[in-house]
């Protein structure tokens, strides 16, 4: 059945990228004294910017409501959908304390400037480079290759510099141009 296939493609994926990580340690792309630095900005940013009221929301994969509180982490609430299985935060604060919180936090200007320039190269070769060569494997090995990709949350879009096929590097050096022109993002 597809959801076979489905869960055994994840299975296999999820192998994949694993044994890439077996030979990599914690401390390359997360040097502890940086990383724990940034997790004291990232809980203070928290609790400073998070105040507002929270809205409760139903699964984020099936929409389901029939969910269940799982645990509590630093003042966020994880509730487990009891259809399909998913953990997800719930209640949720307004988007516009997101927006604060990447814009104008401590801890988001931490990341920036000094955290992920310390560990780029170390965090592409060793955790997005083999996993853009893997999903554009199977990509290729399945007849997938599509005409354009949206990766969300992609940071400084480096996933999408690594993917290994054309298409997926024209359409992200297109959307780069545009971006910039828009003055959405700095060149």
């Amino acid at each position: 059945s597809r959801k076979i296939t489905i869960s055994w493609w994840v299975y296999k994926t999820i192998f994949t990228i694993i044994k890439y990580d077996l030979f990599m340690k914690e401390s390359d792309i997360r040097p502890k004294k940086l990383l724990e630095k940034y997790l004291a900005l990232s809980k203070d940013d928290a609790l400073k910017i998070f105040t507002g009221q929270r809205k409760d929301i139903n699964c984020v994969a099936c929409n389901s409501s029939n969910i269940v509180r799982q645990f509590n982490k630093n003042n966020f609430e994880y509730s487990c959908c009891r259809d399909c299985g998913s953990l997800f935060q719930t209640p949720r604060p307004d988007i516009n304390e997101f927006n604060d919180l990447y814009v104008n936090s401590v801890s988001s200007k931490f990341w920036a400037e000094k955290f992920y320039p310390t560990v780029e190269k170390s965090r592409i070769k060793k955790v997005i480079k083999p996993r853009a060569i893997e999903l554009s494997r199977i990509l290729k090995k399945r007849g997938a290759l599509p005409k354009s990709i949206l990766d969300v949350g992609a940071g400084h879009g480096v996933f999408l510099k690594e993917l290994d096929f054309d298409e997926g590097k024209e359409f992200f050096k297109n959307l780069c141009h545009k971006l910039i022109e828009l003055n959405l993002i700095e060149d």
